[in-house]
């Protein structure tokens, strides 16, 4: 029963404009009318430009089947700070910048080995890296300000004795520059 003692009636039918569904027709006629241009515009933009590219001709070299496939070797991931072993040098000729250098390479959660001490002077820092440890040695120049030009792979003869460098992966050799941004 409603408030006022009466039952409730069934629900009335809501009276719509005489147009509404008109308008509704139309609304969707000039959707897919608006569409059909945007697609068309589309279509028209891709086509000439690939109308306008030229390609040259190619020839394609005739495949032995009896020829062994060339395979690429799978690219292996970067490995973990953890997992490489770094040495750092002291090349600037300031008493304890190798050790600061270790310090800053442990905060970045390298292994860094015990530190060394190169008999010669370099004016700007470097990161040798052994085979297999570029992508590392770029990552580690980054943490430690080092342009990607300071990275290079480690010379045939190292700049420290071979006893020193403890079968580490990447080499730090710490100049002046890098000195000036040690902690």
């Amino acid at each position: 029963m409603t408030a006022t003692g009466r039952h409730a009636s069934s629900p009335q039918p809501v009276a719509m404009p005489p147009n509404a569904m008109a308008r509704g027709v139309a609304v969707v006629i000039v959707a897919v009318i608006a569409g059909f241009f945007l697609y068309q515009a589309t279509i028209s933009d891709t086509s000439s430009s690939v109308a306008s590219t030229v390609v040259p001709e190619t020839t394609v070299p005739a495949v032995d089947p009896n020829a062994p496939v060339a395979t690429t070797a799978p690219v292996t991931p970067e490995r973990t700070p953890g997992e490489i072993k770094v040495v750092a040098v002291n090349a600037a000729g300031v008493q304890g910048v190798a050790g600061r250098a270790t310090d800053q390479i442990i905060s970045f959660g390298y292994n860094a080995l015990s530190p060394a001490t190169s008999g010669t002077k370099f004016e700007s820092s470097r990161i040798y890296y052994q085979p297999g440890f570029d992508r590392e040695a770029l990552s580690l120049a980054t943490l430690l300000g080092l342009p990607p030009e300071q990275v290079e792979a480690m010379p045939a003869t190292p700049p420290i004795e071979l006893a020193e460098l403890q079968d580490a992966g990447l080499l730090v050799m710490v100049a002046p520059d890098l000195v000036a941004k040690l902690p």
